[in-house]
């Protein structure tokens, strides 16, 4: 009995290391009223007239300041932040209510000079932002977001449109207000405004969460995947096989998966066969989905020694409405990928690289492969 007891706490700590990295990926707190908005940089690509709208500058003739600027340098009492991505379908409803609140602001002198609105593009370039300000008449400045940057310093909020509504105190930035989802009309966010410019001081930290959210829960939306640690080592066996330049009978030997810096692991095996030895990498990697109702990123990439991509398997993968990709949906993504270094940044064209009504999803795949850089050089400096 003792043997069993111990055989299932054994099994029981080993999922709970396997998943530990991946749900501290997920948990990450997502900013709430009455704490502090980060020291968010705003990009060069907004024009002179977002910079007047905003404050920053005057009758778009005012020299742009040496320095960096950033929220903290928007003139205004409040600052309504709308996190949003151009293909989500909740963001696109939105946009025409933010528009609507947009309008009746700059119609009202009590209220023009002491709120602003800005958008984020999250995973979005400059062209993806331009077309979807011309296609839905989006008059706030509205900044990009490619790499998802701004986006990962608020925490993972449960995906998009996001709404913080920002006091000014002094060299302070508090969130006074927080929506998650769509709003129902221009007139609930409208309320909000109003209700934090005159109920909430912009230094008292008072808390109020709007949760008129009604996302998928967790489970539901895939953001975790039930995979035991034997079956993650058949899918990256699979993967590093994949890779063979040669048919023929080849085999994993020596697979170990290695702990990273960062708490989560990449796995390390050779492919032999055909008197060839090959040493590789595979990195199981989640990402959280952009859309509020969009399900998680799931896949693996395959690399060897010198940081070229050997393949690319999809372990959950979705398009439009949630369904999983195709066979060819990988193949075209394979296409993009294989034989591409690590150590040299891809550019994400959502016109040419991205899978078929799945652009978010390929969006946060060409993201990942960016970010795994920095995993290969990690790994480079231990050889």
């Amino acid at each position: 009995m003792i043997k069993n007891l111990l055989s299932i706490i054994k099994i029981t700590v080993s999922i709970a290391i396997c998943y530990g990295a991946v749900y501290a990926m997920f948990s990450k707190q997502v900013i709430s009223p009455g704490e502090q908005f980060p020291p968010l940089a705003l990009n060069k690509q907004l024009t002179s007239d977002d910079l007047t709208y905003l404050g920053i500058i005057q009758n778009n003739v005012t020299p742009l300041p040496d320095k960096n600027i950033s929220v903290q340098d928007i003139k205004a009492e409040l600052i309504v932040v709308e996190f949003l991505n151009a293909h989500c379908v909740s963001c696109q409803a939105q946009v025409l209510l933010t528009n609507q609140v947009y309008k009746t602001i700059v119609q009202n002198d009590k209220m023009k000079d002491r709120v602003k609105i800005f958008g984020i593009a999250v995973g979005n370039n400059k062209n993806e932002v331009a077309r979807f300000k011309q296609k839905k008449d989006i008059p706030f400045p509205m900044m990009p977001d490619p790499e998802f940057t701004s986006y990962d310093l608020i925490g993972y909020p449960g995906g998009t449109p996001f709404t913080l509504l920002i006091r000014k105190c002094s060299d302070k930035m508090i969130v006074a207000l927080s929506h998650k989802g769509l709003y129902s009309s221009s007139e609930q966010l409208l309320t909000q405004i109003d209700f934090a410019l005159r109920r909430i001081p912009a230094d008292s930290g008072e808390q109020k969460v709007d949760t008129g959210y009604t996302a998928s829960n967790t489970e539901d939306r895939k953001l975790f995947l039930d995979l035991s640690r034997g079956e993650v080592r058949r899918l990256v066996e699979k993967s590093m096989l994949n890779g063979a330049r040669f048919s023929g009978y080849q085999k994993i030997v020596d697979l170990k998966r290695i702990r990273l810096s960062d708490g989560d692991y990449i796995y390390q095996g050779y492919r032999t066969g055909n008197n060839s030895k090959a040493l590789l990498y595979s990195k199981l990697i989640h990402r959280k989905p952009v859309c509020d109702v969009c399900h998680g990123v799931h896949f693996i990439i395959t690399f060897d020694n010198k940081g070229i991509i050997t393949d690319f398997t999809s372990v959950y993968l979705t398009k439009a409405t949630n369904v999983e990709w195709e066979e060819s949906d990988s193949s075209f993504i394979k296409e993009k990928l294989l034989g591409r270094s690590l150590e040299q940044k891809l550019s994400f064209d959502p016109d040419i690289d991205a899978v078929a009504t799945a652009t978010m999803t390929s969006a946060l795949i060409f993201n990942s492969i960016n970010r795994l850089g920095k995993v290969y050089k990690e790994i480079a400096v231990e050889k």
